[in-house]
């Protein structure tokens, strides 16, 4: 008798629960998504090399640009969209070690490379 009633609170909990009733994202799907933060070490950027004469520790916010025509990019807006559960993957911050002076790593690239990397503003639709 006990376990029927166990039975029934966990049926019922799964019905009253929409958390329950949603799709479960499996792990190799999830894990296609880009990660939302990741960072060099900081210390170690800063402090550990003395023989480079220059690091910078540089802090990006970087926003997906929406293409619906991308499988990969309706997954990211429909599970971000849940924003009480989830991250936004569509706002990605990176914390980034450049060893060297950073003037001359811009320098070494090409002209296209970097004129390639600017994008046109688009409306996002979060702060």
């Amino acid at each position: 008798m006990k376990w029927k009633l166990i039975l029934a609170m966990i049926a019922g909990l799964m019905v009253i629960d929409p958390a329950c009733s949603e799709e479960l994202m499996k792990r190799s799907e999830y894990n296609r998504m880009p990660q939302v933060f990741v960072y060099d070490h900081y210390d170690e950027c800063l402090f550990d090399e003395p023989e480079v004469e220059t690091t910078t520790y540089c802090l990006v916010r970087a926003v997906i640009k929406p293409d619906n025509s991308s499988e990969l990019w309706r997954m990211i807006e429909k599970f971000s969209s849940k924003t009480k559960m989830h991250l936004n993957h569509a706002s990605l911050d990176r914390g980034i070690c450049v060893r060297g002076d950073v003037e001359d790593a811009l320098a070494k690239l090409k002209v296209d490379n970097v004129s390639a990397l600017v994008v046109p503003k688009f409306e996002i639709g979060f702060p």
